[in-house]
C-alpha cells in the first residue's frame, strides 16, 4: 500500500509493521527526550519497550489510523502509527505517510551510520500469532462480557483492557479478542516471548471463546 512503510535491508529481508514502527518511535523519542506516542492495542510490546527506554509514554487506542491520528492531535504526540506499517508524523500531516516513513528511515541510517538489520536487531523480539473465530454479530458483545467475567478471578490474568475488544495481560504475554466491525468474526492476537507459549495461549482462548458462544 502507498500509505504503509515496507523496507528491505541489505540481505533482502523485509522489515515492516511493528519493527519499523518501533525503530522510528525509538529514534523520535530519543531526539525529543521523551514525548507521547500513540498506537492501537494490537501493536507489539516491542514498541512500548523502546519508547520507555527513552522516557516516552504510550497511549493505546482502538484500531484505525483516523482514531490514532485524532488522539495524537489531542495529546500533542510526537509520533504514532499502526502495527501494519502505517506511520504518522505530526510535524507534517496526521495521516499515514509511506514516503515520509522511507525518508525518516534513511535519516536514521545516515545518523546512526549502521545497517538497518543491526538497528532492527536491537528492538526486543516477540512471537505474535493472529487468527479469527467465526461469531454471529448478535453474540459478540455478550461473548466479550462473559469472557471478562470468566477471567476476573483467573490467577494468570494480571489485568484486563477493554479499549477495543478484550485484551488479557499475563506475566509472559497477552491475548486480544477483538470483534470485527465488518464481518461476523472475532480477530484474535496473541503475543509471547516463545512461539510454543503463543501457540498454547492461542489454542486455549480459541476453545474458550467457542465454548462461551454456546452459552449465549
Amino acid at each position: 500500500d502507498a500509505d504503509r512503510a515496507i523496507f528491505v535491508d541489505e540481505d533482502g529481508t523485509y522489515v515492516w509493521g511493528d519493527k519499523s514502527l518501533s525503530l522510528v518511535g525509538k529514534y523520535l523519542t530519543k531526539k525529543n527526550k521523551g514525548g507521547v506516542t500513540v498506537t492501537p492495542v494490537t501493536t507489539s510490546t516491542c514498541f512500548e519497550d523502546v519508547i520507555r527506554q527513552n522516557n516516552g509514554s504510550v497511549i493505546y487506542t482502538k484500531v484505525g489510523s483516523p482514531i490514532v491520528a485524532s488522539v495524537m492531535k489531542q495529546t500533542h504526540a510526537v509520533f504514532g502509527g499502526e502495527e501494519n506499517g502505517g506511520l504518522i508524523f505530526p510535524d507534517f500531516q496526521y495521516c499515514r505517510d509511506a514516503a515520509m516513513s522511507l525518508a525518516k528511515i534513511l535519516e536514521i541510517l545516515t545518523e546512526e551510520n549502521r545497517p538497518l538489520s543491526e538497528l532492527i536487531s536491537e528492538i526486543p523480539s516477540y512471537e505474535i500469532l493472529k487468527t479469527k473465530i467465526v461469531c454471529p454479530n448478535e453474540k459478540k458483545q455478550r461473548v466479550m462480557n462473559l469472557l471478562v467475567e470468566e477471567m476476573k478471578n483467573q490467577h494468570e490474568i494480571t489485568s484486563i483492557d477493554r479499549t477495543d475488544g478484550v485484551k488479557l495481560f499475563m506475566k509472559d504475554g497477552w491475548v486480544l479478542m477483538r470483534p470485527s466491525g465488518t464481518e461476523p468474526i472475532f480477530r484474535v492476537y496473541v503475543e509471547a516471548k516463545e512461539k510454543q507459549r503463543a501457540e498454547q495461549v492461542m489454542r486455549h482462548y480459541k476453545n474458550l471463546v467457542a465454548s462461551l458462544m454456546q452459552r449465549v
